[in-house]
């Protein structure tokens, strides 16, 4: 990542952008889709997320005269959005938003800026347990457990609680996440290290070496830049290696920050902000926009405060299960007798890249997965660029095609990705191991490979028989791999 100096220019930079979105709050708010009746209004979102970047950049320890100032000034900005009549006055009639507003004052005390009378009420909803009236998502529970624990330790349970209701328990992979469970994930790992604050336990740092990895080549690949950031985060956090995944993913996020398009969100169209015009179009920007960059500004702050460690030593890769070897020839026997009667042979018969050229035969899949364009993509950019070797590139994109293959449920070309990475030992990564247990879990009854079947009755019969025929010898070659 970037040097100290230019992490703190950055990050004053955000902080600045922030200050300034802060004073046209109620101005966007004019082009807002929401009735405005709800008790967490998108300004007051806006405001508690700029205040918990302004939180977290003001634990950064440099003696930046510029950063504090900019640390004070959001801080001045946003306090005019939370501490409001109206929020004082829902938190009285609605004790239970105490979790949802209440979260802005509690933040707002530790950089000194004290409301007393709004910090005692909160405290008696927690006290009288206003605070779990209304059900709330594991992570988000987390969130209040940790935001009241800078208040008072004494308000709450520890986090650590909540951890065996949490999607971190499940050790998820991407290749089954949606995009609410990768928020989950993140979050409990901030929430658990207080952004990387406290060491992980030794209960986190277990399985988490290769949990991550997948989700940050992944997302680099998909271009999601919030949540590419919200995992460059959590590594940080978790004060893992810089493995060659967060290299590749930390060189595309700041590459992408660098380009004229900056840190726009997943949804952002930036023909739409073509078709509006003036305080419009800066809303519909700002609202699309605004939660990238304050991940951008929080990612600064916490690899200011805990800078990512050097390369990991290499480690083997994980041993595959022989069950593997033996479920892979029964599943192909199973698949080709979905393909018995129809007519000619089998045509795909995929010649293996050799080792030289596992990168050029990774892009080139997945280029072939996304929708044509004129230009070259960003993830392709930022395997030609970074400070990798061709070795730890193939291995990065390795995961993404497998997580894209299985997402896009291209059975044919998951079991092709899967046949090469059956040949080449430094390619089974934990995401092989997930990726085929994944294919050979949707096979059916009947032998068929794909639920296909379950969903419709209108299908080319030729083609479905053909395709199993082509996974049914990428399997036995898979197999005939695992097994030497």
């Amino acid at each position: 990542m970037y040097d100290d100096s230019t992490l703190v220019a950055r990050l004053v930079d955000v902080l600045t952008v922030a200050a300034e979105w802060m004073t046209k709050l109620d101005a966007y708010a004019k082009f807002s889709t929401e009735d405005g009746q709800g008790f967490l209004r998108r300004q007051d979102k806006a405001a508690a997320e700029a205040i918990l970047l302004a939180y977290l950049a003001s634990r950064v320890s440099r003696g930046d005269p510029k950063l504090a100032e900019a640390v004070a000034t959001l801080c001045a900005r946003a306090e005019v959005h939370i501490a409001t009549d109206r929020n004082e006055a829902l938190l009285r009639r609605f004790p239970q938003t105490a979790t949802t507003l209440g979260v802005g004052f509690v933040l707002l005390a530790q950089l000194g800026r004290d409301h007393p009378r709004v910090e005692a009420r909160l405290r008696s909803a927690l006290d009288r347990r206003f605070a779990t009236l209304s059900e709330r998502s594991t992570f988000r529970m987390m969130d209040t457990r940790w935001t009241f624990g800078l208040l008072d330790p004494r308000l709450v349970p520890p986090v650590e609680e909540l951890v065996p209701l949490s999607t971190l328990a499940a050790r998820p992979h991407p290749i089954y996440t949606m995009t609410d469970d990768d928020y989950a994930l993140t979050h409990a790992v901030y929430y658990l290290t207080d952004f990387g604050r406290r060491p992980p336990s030794a209960d986190l740092r277990a399985g988490t070496t290769d949990l991550l990895e997948p989700f940050l080549a992944w997302h680099a690949v998909r271009l999601d830049l919030d949540l590419l950031g919200e995992f460059l985060i959590a590594s940080l956090a978790l004060r893992d290696a810089a493995t060659a995944a967060f290299g590749y993913a930390s060189h595309l996020f700041f590459r992408a920050w660098e380009d004229g398009g900056g840190l726009v969100g997943p949804e952002y169209s930036p023909a739409r902000y073509a078709a509006l015009h003036g305080e419009e179009a800066a809303a519909y920007a700002f609202s699309e926009n605004y939660h990238t960059v304050f991940v951008g500004g929080i990612l600064c702050a916490v690899a200011l405060e805990t800078p990512p460690t050097g390369r990991p030593a290499a480690e083997p890769r994980p041993a595959i299960d022989p069950g593997f070897a033996l479920r892979c020839p029964y599943a192909a026997r199973a698949a080709r007798s979905r393909s018995v009667g129809t007519a000619g042979a089998s045509t795909h018969q995929p010649s293996l890249p050799s080792a030289e050229n596992l990168p050029e035969w990774m892009a080139a899949r997945l280029l072939a997965l996304q929708p044509p364009g004129n230009s070259t993509p960003p993830w392709l950019r930022a395997a030609m660029e970074c400070n990798l070797s061709r070795a730890e590139i193939a291995a990065t994109l390795y995961d993404a095609l497998l997580v894209g293959c299985a997402k896009e449920y291209h059975l044919v070309q998951l079991t092709e990705a899967l046949a090469v990475g059956a040949e080449f030992p430094a390619l089974r990564t934990a995401t092989f191991v997930r990726a085929l247990d994944f294919l050979l879990d949707q096979q059916l009854e009947d032998g068929f490979v794909g639920i296909h079947h379950l969903l419709t009755d209108r299908q080319d019969e030729t083609v479905l028989a053909q395709a199993q025929r082509v996974i049914a010898d990428l399997l036995e070659r898979i197999a005939a791999a695992l097994g030497r």
